[in-house]
């Protein structure tokens, strides 16, 4: 699963958003997606490989993204999704960098979000 995720990651960091990317993007993503789902009914555990196998669906999106925010809150899904998974199946470390992870993300979309133009505060004897 991890070499599926490196192959998506290094694909969508060279391929996606370029313009005049390959016809072959699409096809790869498809087969990853569909390796992905075949090793985790392979390796089925009940409510860990649901967690997981949404978290590395809403990750294979998220890849998908050229816009920075819309590839954040897939991530951000996918993280908590993952977290689910960390926490079911009891690993401390992968549930460290779940939140680390989360609380990154959540920085990030915070930070990115238009803010709208405060008007300007003026004295009330000013108004009157």
């Amino acid at each position: 699963m991890c070499a599926i995720s490196v192959l998506q990651s290094l694909v969508s960091l060279r391929c996606v958003g370029a313009p005049g990317r390959g016809g072959w993007v699409p096809p790869v993503f498809a087969a990853s997606t569909l390796a992905a789902a075949c090793l985790t009914a392979a390796t089925w555990n009940g409510w860990p490989s649901a967690c997981a196998a949404a978290g590395s669906l809403l990750a294979t999106g998220a890849r998908l993204q050229a816009a920075p925010q819309a590839m954040r809150q897939l991530f951000l899904g996918a993280s908590l999704c993952w977290a689910g998974h960390n926490l079911l199946v009891g690993s401390v470390f992968g549930l460290t960098c779940d939140v680390l992870t989360i609380l990154g993300l959540a920085i990030a979309l915070l930070r990115a979000a238009p803010v709208p133009p405060m008007e300007p505060v003026a004295p009330d004897c000013a108004r009157a």
